[in-house]
């Protein structure tokens, strides 16, 4: 499924953004497949160890939001609630201008 879902966000033509519960660390081959060629919101904005699951083990990060080059991520907030086992995520991205006029 992984690979699969790399597949259709490789051939888009579009800007994409990938939000999702993964239930899998940065580490895992869900991750890495899904993620190829796109940027991590946390790491590009976010702050701390990004603790988005609410369980018995402490710090792990399972939620994501992705984008591609058409955007930059400028703020990642987790919110710290108690609703599930999951904290929420949230990102602001901005457009990138296309360069692809200027190559």
């Amino acid at each position: 499924q992984a690979r699969l879902v790399h597949q259709f966000i490789s051939q888009s033509p579009y800007p994409v953004i990938v939000c999702g519960d993964f239930n899998d660390t940065p580490g895992s081959y869900s991750y890495q497949q899904v993620s190829k060629g796109l940027k991590d919101g946390f790491l590009e904005a976010g702050q701390g160890f990004g603790q988005t699951f609410n369980g018995d083990i402490p710090l792990m990060r399972i939620d994501y939001i992705f984008h591609n080059d058409h955007f930059q991520a400028t703020d990642f907030q987790v919110h710290i609630n108690h609703y599930s086992d999951h904290y929420p995520v949230s990102a602001f991205l901005s457009n990138l201008p296309d360069n692809s006029s200027n190559q």
